[in-house]
């Protein structure tokens, strides 16, 4: 079975702007993975607001450094060095193609979610969606990371620019079309 098939599902409903329809899905997809309820528990426990409050301030700064050129603007988090983020100032943007992410010179260093680092490494044992329980556990990490850079991007309502979020180089969310969607439903 391809894992990673349930991120992807997952993350077409939240561009979608349905996040309480993603956490469902999400959930549901876990617990089937072999994903005890113990865990899940322990993912949602963790308090994100001191990760998001980095997050924003540090989006701030990197808003000051956007030109006319810029097209996008990409979080990348590694799940490989405790969730350590960067992000991504990049001239040129496709929807379909990860290239403009891939060939940004521009990037600034964020803040990073050690819990998160620490759940993948234990729990997970590391393994990027290579057996049911890691990519279950992976799934709802990245789930809750996705969701917390989508609250601080909804702060900024004039936003025109594309905003994605990525763990990995072939696929990212776009966070611009779930603000876009979400704010059509409230």
């Amino acid at each position: 079975m391809n894992y990673y098939k349930c991120w992807e599902k997952c993350s077409l409903i939240i561009e979608d702007g349905q996040i309480d329809k993603a956490e469902a899905y999400i959930l549901g997809e876990a617990k089937k993975m072999g994903v005890s309820d113990e865990v899940t528990n322990k993912i949602f426990a963790v308090n994100l607001k001191r990760y998001e409050n980095r997050l924003k301030k540090d989006f701030d700064e990197v808003l000051k450094h956007v030109t006319d050129d810029i097209q996008a603007i990409c979080l990348y988090y590694s799940v490989d060095d405790s969730w350590s983020g960067t992000y991504y100032l990049c001239n040129t943007y496709n929807d379909n193609d990860i290239e403009w992410f891939g060939n940004s010179r521009n990037w600034f260093d964020t803040g990073r979610m050690r819990k998160f680092g620490e759940i993948f490494e234990r729990d997970a044992e590391s393994a990027f969606f290579c057996d049911p329980v890691g990519s279950g556990i992976l799934s709802l990490l990245m789930y809750r990371t996705t969701i917390a850079f989508v609250n601080v991007i909804s702060q900024y309502k004039d936003l025109r620019l594309n905003i994605g979020i990525s763990c990995d180089e072939n696929s990212f969310v776009k966070i611009h079309n779930v603000v876009h969607n979400k704010q059509q439903t409230d």
